[in-house]
């Protein structure tokens, strides 16, 4: 099911120090861009893993399976990268969960197209 390729070293290690980070971060998650930062960790820590285990597959249902877990988090990036940039420049208080829910919407979208493409 999976082979070894030394391609999968470089986003494993990179899956290991995003996790390790987020780790991190959960513990100071009472400030206010910890927060953000963390989802952004666990986004990137996600997609490394699954890009590696894209990688190292060998059947096609595994290697869809891999790339549409990556697909699922990849499109949010965007989205806790803005709330990230409006924390930091002062305006968090712009960005409710009404607003970030319409932030999220299409990324929501287009995880379901992908996830629905058979």
């Amino acid at each position: 099911m999976f082979y070894y390729t030394p391609y999968i070293l470089l986003p494993l290690l990179s899956s290991a120090v995003t996790a390790s980070l987020a780790i991190a971060l959960y513990r100071q998650r009472r400030r206010p861009a910890a927060r953000h930062v963390f989802r952004i960790m666990i986004i990137l820590a996600v997609w490394s893993f699954s890009y590696a285990l894209n990688t190292a597959a060998t059947t096609l249902p595994l290697k869809l399976f891999f790339y549409k877990t990556a697909t699922t988090f990849a499109p949010f990036l965007g989205v806790f990268t803005l709330a990230l940039a409006l924390e930091v420049l002062g305006y968090g208080a712009m960005l409710t969960r009404f607003r970030f829910a319409l932030l999220a919407a299409f990324p929501a979208v287009v995880v379901v197209l992908a996830w629905t493409t058979e």
